[in-house]
């Protein structure tokens, strides 16, 4: 027997009622409450079992204070204290739907970061493939600049400049784009990463520090789980079709708004696309598992 059903046996008994038909003060509180509350089962079974602990242990502090009372007095008064089922279950209702709301929001934007994590990891990890095609085939053919490709004399003059070694406007402008190309997407992503890192480890802390110092939860606390074929659907999406933007871009030899090299578009369409493949197996997985459940 469990401890409210050992509860609302001696209740039953010191009231000289069976607590199942009905005449338990507390009971009929709690059916009555049952019925107005709302939201998942787990939360309006945690909020009827917390309801009912407080109110037993309330009449049982009546009791002990007053041993002439008798045990439906003291109900009656833990329920008055307590306050009515409709104001109960109306709080309860209105907190739990904030508290679903901001857990929808947290697990939408935790999956977020960690989605954009991934594509900064992606951005250095281009950065180092670029640069380890280059040295199996050529600079020119990882960073050139594409043939015909029409440039404004100052920057022509800048590229040459700070690359003293090229003889052409191209060339210059070939190794200036190997140079930046690392260091900003190298750097850039590591500092993305390390920025994310801390902001998610300081959130972290603060959200279990706050946990550990409650001493009680409230009823309608409760944790949201994403659907498990959503992520994986948008990162199959967002990455495969970052893919083969970029794949149009090595096949055209695009140059667009300061950003060119056939080699760097092909190894960013096939970073992209492994990244597709790797969030279609979760869908797949995640489909097999809820179509067998």
């Amino acid at each position: 027997m469990s401890r409210s059903q050992r509860r609302r046996h001696d209740a039953a008994h010191n009231t000289g009622h069976d607590a199942d038909d009905g005449t338990d003060p507390i009971d009929a509180y709690l059916d009555d409450l049952l019925g107005r509350l709302h939201g998942p089962a787990s939360v309006v079974r945690r909020t009827l079992t917390e309801a009912e602990t407080h109110l037993r242990d309330t009449a049982d502090a009546e009791l002990a204070s007053d041993p002439t009372l008798e045990p439906a007095m003291a109900q009656q008064r833990a329920l008055a204290r307590f306050g009515s089922a409709d104001t109960v279950a109306h709080a309860a209702n209105r907190d739990g739907a904030g508290a679903r709301v901001g857990a929808l929001l947290a697990a939408l934007i935790g999956s977020a970061v960690r989605m954009v994590a991934i594509g900064f990891c992606a951005i250095a990890l281009a950065a180092v493939g670029a640069r380890a095609l280059a040295a199996v085939t050529s600079v020119g053919f990882v960073f050139g600049l594409p043939a015909g490709t029409v440039t404004v004399a100052a920057k022509c003059a800048h590229w040459l400049s700070v690359q003293p070694t090229a003889g052409t406007c191209a060339q210059a402008a070939t190794l200036e784009n190997a140079s930046d190309t690392f260091q900003l997407y190298l750097g850039g992503a590591l500092l993305a990463l390390g920025a994310i890192g801390i902001i998610a480890g300081t959130t972290w802390l603060i959200r279990h520090g706050i946990r550990a110092r409650r001493v009680e939860q409230t009823p309608t606390g409760t944790r949201i789980r994403l659907p498990k074929t959503l992520v994986p659907v948008v990162g199959t999406t967002v990455f495969g079709g970052t893919g083969l933007v970029l794949l149009s871009a090595a096949v055209t030899n695009l140059a667009v708004l300061g950003l060119w090299g056939r080699g760097l578009w092909y190894v960013e369409a096939v970073i992209s696309l492994a990244i597709a493949a790797g969030y279609l197996v979760l869908f797949l997985r995640a489909l097999t598992a809820t179509t067998v459940s």
